[in-house]
């Protein structure tokens, strides 16, 4: 696990020291090693530093940037079954120099190009320099675990693991994206492919991205959530879905054990993290060391479920405290560690059991991806519900209600041959496009916290009108499947996945999240959507298969996120910060949001209004987290 940066400045009007500072902001990521290469190119120049975080082979051959031939390497993440590729690679007369899988991606990206990556089973982002071609290729993994940043505009290419990486470089423009500036409202994060800043982008999931000597960069897509969802049902029962599901999960969390460090587990008493630790110990004959985190306020504490689901599995365990006090001092630190606006209030205990973990370990297993492939958030159900209620009740016939599909289909039921099948066919796609619009807006009603509406009214003139992507634009069998297809491309991607690996690598440790292993989603996205969400049941198959390990006595209860009381504290201790932050002045002073609106919000919320009090306090903390984001970094 590491950071990465580098530029291909087609003006040559770089330097050694620039690529330095670019490379060195990235220290926490890296704390270990360190390297720097910068070559002078008939087309200008090209720097590559890396940050080593040491975990598998902790030698010096690990090093990088790491050379084979005319290819060099900078490369942050892990490919878990690298042994298994490397065996196949020396029976094709490959000799490696090391033990570390960063020599592996390197010889197999030689041997079978852009291809190799369908071979790995891993997260990672990676830039490979190809001298004999002066092309660089990038690529990043299946799920996004791994982040990568880069910015292109008069002749600079920049690319970074963080976004404070590119802003060492001085050509560097800090311009404010109005898209992202909307979109970090709606969602509270800025969604891939955009970037806060214009010309700067996110690296989407399962993507290459080329930039050759001409100055030419494209993008090819390798792998894609949607296709798994696309693909036909499995024909397979209960049982064998079970069974299948147990022999892959084996496989994906044995692999996550691979490291030359000590390897601990968040366990936080739910299902998930549970599943993990259980398939751990009694499939894989591991006995993992698990870590909780308890807080004061037992309203928000998971560490006595947590110690129980421990003792059960007889894991080696450990409850690490948390005071209030810890975490309020984490709430001016978040602008540094997120240097993207960023909303999700829960970073704060991310970060304090990442801080907590790092004393013990150097790698820790997560659960991360668990409700969004399995189904395990309330919104699922109640968007389900509304699409079964609105396909029985009667409408108008006309394309806004669905009239179109079922026009289409009353036509096919008194025609014949092949004018039957084609209006049969249009009917049906018909009302795939339907189901895919009436998710869409359900699911955007579902997550969405300031509607476009209302952000219309909160931004000034500068900023109102420009709307994010829409949120669904794929066709899909079901709702379900339109929705965890989404989910896992938008909310997964950008919020927890962004969260969980600023917070671990901001003090230096590795986070892996077994439960993205490509072949999970590869085998449950084509279950059908029954085994995933039942009448009220969320994860119902993850449940099931939990229950074989664990009772159900220790872990059915009321789903519970992982937070800590952000609403109290914004009128109690962090009162400073919102009064300066959103003081009058400095929000006119801005120039963002309309001064009139966040003073009424601010307004409401100290006076204890009831109308809508949870809109209010997540509305004001976006707010603030802008402008302690603006106030450091733009």
């Amino acid at each position: 696990m590491c950071g990465i940066s580098g530029f291909c400045d087609f003006k040559a009007q770089s330097s050694r020291e620039i690529l330095v500072h670019m490379t060195d902001r990235l220290r926490h990521r890296g704390p270990d090693d360190a390297g720097y290469l910068l070559l002078g190119e008939p087309h200008g120049q090209v720097g590559l530093g890396h940050r080593r975080l040491s975990v598998v082979d902790l030698s010096p051959k690990g090093h990088q940037p790491m050379v084979l031939g005319d290819l060099t390497i900078v490369y942050n993440g892990e490919v878990y079954n690298f042994h298994a590729v490397r065996k196949e690679l020396e029976s094709l007369g490959h000799r490696f120099a090391s033990n570390s899988d960063t020599e592996v991606v390197l010889a197999a990206y030689k041997q079978w190009g852009h291809s190799c990556v369908e071979r790995f089973i891993g997260m990672f982002a990676f830039v490979i320099y190809d001298a004999g071609t002066h092309t660089l290729h990038a690529c990043r993994d299946r799920a996004g675990v791994k982040p990568l940043y880069y910015y292109w505009r008069d002749g600079l290419f920049l690319f970074a693991s963080e976004l404070k990486s590119l802003r060492e470089h001085p050509r560097f423009a800090a311009e404010l994206d109005a898209e992202a500036v909307r979109g970090f409202l709606k969602y509270g994060y800025v969604p891939t492919p955009t970037c806060i800043f214009s010309h700067t982008y996110k690296l989407s999931p399962g993507h290459w991205l080329c930039l050759d000597a001409a100055g030419r960069l494209t993008t090819e897509q390798y792998w894609s959530v949607d296709d798994c969802y696309r693909r036909p049902l499995f024909d397979i029962s209960e049982e064998d879905a079970l069974a299948e599901l147990r022999t892959v999960m084996t496989s994906a969390f044995g692999l996550r054990l691979v490291a030359d460090v000590p390897v601990g587990l968040f366990l936080s008493g739910g299902y998930d993290s549970a599943l993990v630790a259980s398939i751990l110990s009694r499939e894989c004959n591991v006995a993992p060391s698990t870590f909780t985190v308890g807080f004061e306020d037992p309203a928000f504490d998971e560490s006595v479920e947590a110690a129980s689901v421990a003792r059960y599995l007889g894991t080696s365990h450990t409850a690490l405290r948390c005071t209030e006090a810890d975490a309020l001092a984490l709430v001016p630190k978040l602008p540094d560690v997120y240097d993207e606006p960023f909303g999700d209030s829960s970073a704060v205990p991310t970060l304090l059991v990442s801080q907590a973990a790092r004393q013990h370990v150097t790698v820790a297993l997560s659960a991360d991806g668990g409700d969004e492939t399995f189904a395990g958030y309330h919104r699922y159900r109640a968007v389900t519900e509304t699409l079964a209620r609105r396909a029985v009740a009667p409408r108008a016939m006309q394309v806004g209600g669905g009239g179109a599909a079922r026009a289409l289909a009353w036509l096919a039921s008194a025609a014949a041959g092949p004018t039957a099948r084609a209006l049969e066919s249009a009917a049906g796609y018909a009302s795939a496009v339907l189901l895919a619009r009436d998710t869409s807006e359900l699911l955007e009603n579902e997550v969405q916290v300031v509607p476009n509406v209302e952000a219309r009214g909160l931004l000034t003139a500068d900023w109102r009108g420009v709307e994010p992507m829409p949120a669904i634009a794929n066709v899909y069998r079901d709702g379900l499947s339109a929705l965890l297809a989404h989910e896992y491309r938008t909310y997964l991607l950008d919020d927890i996945l962004v969260k969980v690996d600023r917070a671990t690598m901001h003090v230096g440790l590795e986070g892996r999240e077994p439960l993205l292993d490509h072949r999970i989603i590869e085998l449950v996205a084509r279950l059908p959507s029954s085994m995933k969400l039942r009448g009220e049941r969320q994860k119902h198959i993850l449940k099931q298969l939990a229950h074989r390990y664990v009772p159900p006595a220790l872990l059915d209860r009321p789903k519970r996120g992982f937070a800590v009381p952000i609403e109290h504290w914004m009128r109690t201790q962090l009162r400073p910060l919102l009064d300066h932050y959103l003081d009058d002045r400095r929000i006119r002073a801005g120039g963002v949001f309309e001064p009139r609106v966040v003073a009424s919000y601010r307004s409401a919320f100290l006076r204890g209004s009831r109308v809508r009090p949870r809109a209010l306090w997540v509305r004001l903390w976006l707010i603030l987290m802008f402008e302690m984001w603006r106030e450091k970094w733009y």
